[in-house]
Parts: C-alpha cells; structure tokens; sequence
C-alpha cells in the first residue's frame, strides 16, 4: 500500500512540471503592452494638444499699411529748415502723404506748436477738402501763379489771423518748440467755410475721421 502511494505521488509531480507556463500579457506593435499604449499616442490634430495642425495657427494676419505723412525737407523729429519759418521764406514744407484709405473722400491737415506759452497750442495752418487721392502737397502752397492748388479744398485762419501758411516763429531763448503737421483722412467732403477756425474744424471732422498721422518738426531761435 505504501509503494501505491508514493507512486502515485510521483506521477503526479511530473504531470505538473509538464506543463507550459501561462503566457505573458499580450503585447501590441512596437512592444507596448495596452496599459502604457494610450499614453504615447500621438494627439490628433485640432485637438488643441502638442502636433495640431489646424491651418489657422499657421495664418498670417495681412494687415494694410499705416498712411504717413512725412516731408524730404526734414525727417521726423528733426529741426524744420528756416526757409520754412518765419524767419526765412514762410513757406509750408513739401509734404508727402502716402498709403491713404482707398475710402478716403478729402483730407484735412492742421499744423501747430503745442510748445507755444499760452493754454492751447498755437495753430499755424488749417486746411481741409483736399482731394482724398493726393500725394504731395508742394512746398509754399499754393504754389506761385496758382491761387488755390486743390481746387475745392479751403484754408482756416490761423492763430495770426492769416488764411494761409504761417511757419514757426517761437520766443527767443525758449529752446525747441515742436511743430506737428497733423493728416486726417476723411469719408467725406466737409461743410465749411473758408477762414473757419480749428473748433469749427474739427467739430465738422468728428465721426468722420478714417485714419490719421503726424510728422513733427523741431525749431527754435
């Protein structure tokens, strides 16, 4: 009886080591097992994740250019020459207005000296409907000969009682005072009369204003 069992015993024992092991967790391509696979997948695009590739992050904001007025008589900031003060030829500067709103209808411009010794800066020159596709404004406008180089365009009375260009004239000893050549472009043809000041001027102007821009001259004595 006792050789029966140990017998038995053995027959046993090799019956388990006969078997094969159970199999490892299956793993998925590129040896990653399902556990740790979702975390190296790749975000789809427009997710908002790492990898998007929605078309608008790749747009360019095309924006139109800025309009200027600027002068080659001097650069912006720097000292405007005598021949255009008082103590030269009193004549306005050649200007150049460039990149004007295809809307524009007229365009205005008012130079003044905010430096000047009083509350409000000095106005040296008003004028208004110039033609919304002008580029230049030739220097000592109105150009000799010709009374009025824009046709429906208007000159305001400055603050020396003259409707025309008066250049810059500041106190002695003063230092630089700055002049501004300040452009507004328009959506539409102004209702004003010429010889107005820069209060009626500019009251016509509100709400109509498309864009504007300012070339600033230094001068002092």
């Amino acid at each position: 009886m006792r050789r029966v069992v140990l017998l038995a015993v053995v027959v046993l024992v090799a019956g388990c080591a006969g078997q094969d092991p159970a199999p490892p967790p299956e793993e998925e391509a590129g040896g990653q097992t399902p556990e740790n696979a979702t975390e190296n997948e790749t975000p789809e695009p427009g997710t908002g994740e790492p990898g998007d590739t929605d078309e608008d992050t790749n747009e360019t904001d095309e924006k139109e250019p800025a309009m200027q007025i600027r002068s080659h008589a001097f650069a912006d900031g720097e000292p405007i020459p005598e021949e255009h003060t008082a103590d030269g030829e009193d004549a306005s500067p050649p200007l150049n207005l460039t990149d004007v709103p295809d809307e524009t209808e007229t365009l205005a411009i008012i130079v003044d000296d905010p430096d000047a010794p009083r509350e409000d800066p000095l106005v040296h020159w008003l004028m208004w409907n110039i033609p919304g596709e002008a580029d230049t404004i030739a220097a000592g406008y109105p150009p000799s000969g010709d009374g009025k180089a824009f046709n429906a365009s208007c000159q305001g009375a400055n603050d020396f009682g003259n409707e025309r260009y008066d250049g810059p004239a500041p106190p002695e000893g003063e230092g630089p005072h700055r002049y501004r050549f300040q452009l507004f472009a328009l959506e539409a043809q102004l209702d004003v009369d010429e010889g107005a000041q820069r209060e009626e001027l500019e009251n016509a102007m509100e709400g109509a204003v498309i864009a504007e821009d300012t070339l600033t001259g230094t001068y002092e004595r």
